[in-house]
């Protein structure tokens, strides 16, 4: 009874939180429905794409472009330029380069016409996050670095927190975990200063991140979920699904294959929904690279071929050289087995035709255990039955069969 009562608060307190969203964005549309073309206006399409953001990149798109052209009619610079950073973040999101690369160049040009220190730091925030998204985070630490001393000198404590986020998510992917965390705290501590939930989620998500790293997924857990836990209160879907690969991560570092792949499954969901691009050809490695550890041949091949496809478009060279590799080795795999699975046959074939009954059996238990390896269970249960069938020594063939599944389930067990 207290366990539904604990479900039935958590449930109605989500649907608050979901509620309490909902007004903001109310609120915000109201003051753009009253028309008035003025500055607050402008900050409300703005504060309104920055909301949709998470949730609906078509939507923000619309609202950050509306912005742009208000932000121009009144001559508003700053404005502008924050609202260009938008259009170029969302569109290197979605799969749209050349649509980011062009309103990243407007920010640059608008950052040489007004060398303010707010326009400036818009520049290179976004600069940074464009050469994240292309996988090159050399290129994009020293954007995220100067944009932060930039931040410093304005003592703005917002930006200084998300640009320690981002610089220790470059460290991350670079594999510099010391300075990763060392920056990943720093972020931390200043969103705790500012109260701010939603800087609040990303340190716990990239703090989590570090301890997957360094393969400490019982020390990651809870960071984890922690973040999903406010990525669900502030309706963060895209926030959810980078949780949710995080989870899966640590669900298979822990060994349990069968919620890693679930994980992954709702991840995948969210950055499809979201039109996510990047995203989503990332997590298809991510579950292609699971069912090949569980010897799902077929499926693994599938997500390979999907990831693939989706690097190609995004002209992310970095990953799609990483997939080849993957598939290229799996490739080599495939063929070591079918070459033994080819031997095994041949061998089989001829002491059929010679009538060596004792090889005959042998081989059929060798079948039984390489299809068994590999994920055929089916070939592996028929083999096996041939090998008792052949074995006069053997008990009932009911028997045998339920003495294989059972030793079947118990090496999938080990495996998963």
């Amino acid at each position: 009874m207290r366990h539904i009562l604990l479900m039935a608060w958590f449930f109605l307190l989500l649907a608050s939180f979901v509620q309490a969203q909902s007004s903001v964005i109310d609120s915000l549309q109201k003051i753009i429905a009253q028309g008035k073309k003025d500055s607050t206006e402008l900050s409300a399409y703005i504060s309104l794409a920055n909301e949709f953001s998470r949730s609906d990149m078509a939507a923000a798109k619309r609202c950050s472009f509306s912005a742009v052209l208000l932000s121009r009619q009144l001559n508003l610079p700053v404005p502008l330029s924050a609202s260009y950073s938008n259009l170029a973040t969302l569109n290197a999101q979605t799969n749209q380069p050349d649509s980011a690369r062009y309103y990243l160049g407007l920010l640059k040009d608008l950052a040489n016409e007004y060398p303010f220190g707010r326009i400036r730091s818009n520049y290179n925030l976004t600069a940074g996050i464009f050469y994240r998204k292309q996988g090159n985070y050399k290129a994009s630490l020293p954007y995220m670095l100067e944009g932060l001393r930039l931040y410093t000198l304005e003592g703005n404590k917002l930006g200084m927190a998300g640009q320690d986020l981002n610089i220790g998510n470059d460290y991350l992917d670079m594999s510099e975990y010391r300075n990763a965390m060392v920056y990943h705290l720093k972020a931390l501590g200043l969103f705790e200063e500012l109260g701010n939930k939603r800087g609040l989620s990303f340190c716990f998500s990239a703090i989590g991140g570090d301890f997957i790293k360094l393969d400490q997924f019982s020390e990651a857990l809870p960071y984890i979920q922690k973040s999903l836990a406010l990525k669900n209160e502030l309706n963060d879907k895209k926030g959810k699904a980078d949780s949710y690969i995080s989870l899966g991560a640590i669900q298979e570092g822990l060994q349990h294959s069968e919620k890693a792949l679930a994980s992954y499954m709702e991840a995948l969901s969210i950055n499809k929904e979201l039109k996510l691009t990047i995203e989503e050809a990332k997590t298809d490695l991510k579950i292609a690279r699971l069912y090949e550890k569980r010897n799902d041949a077929n499926n693994a091949k599938a997500y390979f071929s999907g990831s693939k496809v989706l690097f190609l478009q995004l002209g992310d060279t970095a990953y799609l050289a990483t997939v080849n590799a993957e598939i290229a080795n799996r490739q080599n795999n495939l063929t070591r087995q079918e070459a033994t699975e080819k031997t095994f046959i041949g061998t089989l074939s001829t002491s059929i035709r010679m009538g060596d009954k004792n090889s005959e059996i042998n081989n059929y238990k060798y079948l039984s255990d390489f299809y068994a390896k590999n994920g055929q269970y089916d070939k592996a249960l028929a083999y096996n039955e041939k090998y008792h069938n052949g074995d006069t020594n053997c008990s009932s063939p009911k028997a045998t069969t339920l003495f294989f599944l059972m030793w079947l389930i118990a090496i999938f067990d080990l495996k998963t």
